[in-house]
């Protein structure tokens, strides 16, 4: 399986960047971290040169056998991803996806849900009455003191870095809370998408109901994985 990404300063919020004022005034634009050093470590830092490559490939041989093309991880999505219909590209959104076939099957799932919401939040991002809001939300924040154009400026100011937020990050984030209970951001925006999901939805039933078949695929390679092992 492909070895999990590192997290950074931590992940941020949905789509629609809306989170407590608390929170705001409390960790900026982060979300809630663990203080477990070892569960915050990378996963790079908890593993070994020969570990990660033995798992990507890069490391031809070990102990005098030849490594599989790929790596573990290649064999691990052939093994869970045989006798299944996997896409040889995604694209939504403007964002196109390939090279699918060496990804495991919790990987391809969520990237072929993630790309077809990508065109319903591309869409909504266009949509006359969420840029409106947009503004009136802009507005609001230059009240305050607060140049954005849009909510996503506001998050990634890149004077936003580091573990710890500033005082600025965190005075910005809950001025950007605020505003966005003002113009009622997530109650809007949310049904703006919800709109423009269900019309994707319909558009794009025929992959979604391909991804269901190869769902039920890899459920059935797993456990037949899971059992070979056992046995």
């Amino acid at each position: 399986m492909p070895a999990p990404k590192e997290r950074g300063r931590g992940p941020k919020h949905s789509e629609f960047l809306v989170f407590s004022m608390s929170q705001a005034a409390k960790l900026g634009y982060n979300t809630a971290m663990s203080s477990d050093p070892a569960r915050d470590s990378s996963w790079d830092k908890k593993t070994t040169g020969v570990q990660r490559g033995l798992l990507d490939g890069t490391l031809k041989r070990y102990k005098g056998e030849s490594v599989p093309k790929g790596g573990c991880t290649a064999v691990a999505a052939d093994d869970l991803t045989v006798n299944s219909n996997v896409p040889k590209r995604l694209e939504g959104g403007g964002v196109e996806l390939k090279q699918l076939q060496k990804a495991s099957p919790t990987s391809l799932g969520d990237a072929q849900v993630g790309i077809i919401r990508l065109d319903a939040i591309s869409a909504t991002k266009k949509d006359l009455r969420y840029i409106g809001m947009v503004r009136a939300w802009s507005s609001c924040m230059s009240k305050m003191g607060y140049e954005y154009e849009t909510p996503e400026r506001a998050r990634d100011d890149a004077r936003w870095s580091g573990s710890v937020p500033s005082r600025a990050e965190k005075r910005t984030a809950t001025a950007d809370m605020a505003c966005k209970k003002k113009v009622d951001y997530l109650a809007e925006a949310s049904s703006i998408q919800s709109t423009y999901e269900e019309k994707v939805i319909e558009e794009r039933k025929g992959e979604l109901s391909e991804l269901r078949r190869n769902l039920k695929v890899w459920q059935k390679n797993a456990t037949r994985v899971i059992d070979r092992a056992d046995g």
